[in-house]
């Protein structure tokens, strides 16, 4: 966990113009690491396939690569 934590609208469409990998945490424990490409109210849908509930998890930006 690094940097400040992804919650707002503006914060996912920043991710997603700039193709920002994200570390994805539900519960504290690191979940993934990918890119969001949609995300609405409710839900961020990633790369990889998954969506996630926005109500459990936390976001952070990752400077590294996609796992």
């Amino acid at each position: 966990m690094k940097g400040k934590e992804i919650r707002t609208d503006a914060d996912l469409q920043n991710c997603i113009y700039f193709q920002q990998v994200v570390e994805v945490f539900i519960g504290g424990e690191m979940d993934a690491v990918c890119f969001v490409i949609g995300y609405d109210a409710k839900v961020v849908r990633v790369r990889e396939g998954y969506s996630y509930l926005r109500s459990n998890i936390k976001m952070f930006p990752n400077n590294g690569m996609c796992k």
